[in-house]
């Protein structure tokens, strides 16, 4: 891959890439089957798994993270990634079993884009990543 001098890699596909981090490994693979046509997908099951990514490939267009998970959950991963200069700005989607109108308040003023309530329709999440992306730009 080509690098750019903002230390950001030129896609060879030039997809936007999509960092999911989940650890129902079924949802994994129907997160990466629905969207892997338009994004490139990179899937991890963790907030460790997840770092170690980011320290070593580019850096993502975004990441969707489950909030409960074993080693590192998802807000202690916000919380490092919101914390590092160079992913700071990486819009976050959270999904969640739970609907917690007091948590989800509190991280979205601290960054997190938005939360998405498990069951949740594919062309929803479709329709956030799409927006989310568009006003990256």
């Amino acid at each position: 891959m080509e690098k750019r001098n903002n230390s950001d890699t030129i896609k060879k596909n030039d997809k936007q890439t999509i960092l999911i981090v989940e650890d129902y490994e079924q949802l994994n693979i129907l997160l990466k089957n629905a969207l892997k046509d338009t994004y490139q997908i990179i899937c991890t099951h963790n907030g460790i798994e997840a770092l170690q990514i980011l320290e070593s490939q580019q850096k993502p267009d975004l990441i969707i993270s489950d909030i409960h998970m074993e080693e590192m959950d998802g807000y202690e991963f916000f919380t490092i990634v919101s914390n590092i200069h160079e992913l700071k700005d990486i819009p976050f989607i959270f999904l969640t079993a739970k609907n917690i109108k007091k948590e989800k308040i509190n991280r979205i003023s601290r960054g997190t884009v938005d939360f998405i309530i498990k069951p949740f329709s594919i062309a929803e999440l479709k329709a956030k990543i799409k927006s989310i992306l568009i006003q990256q730009l």
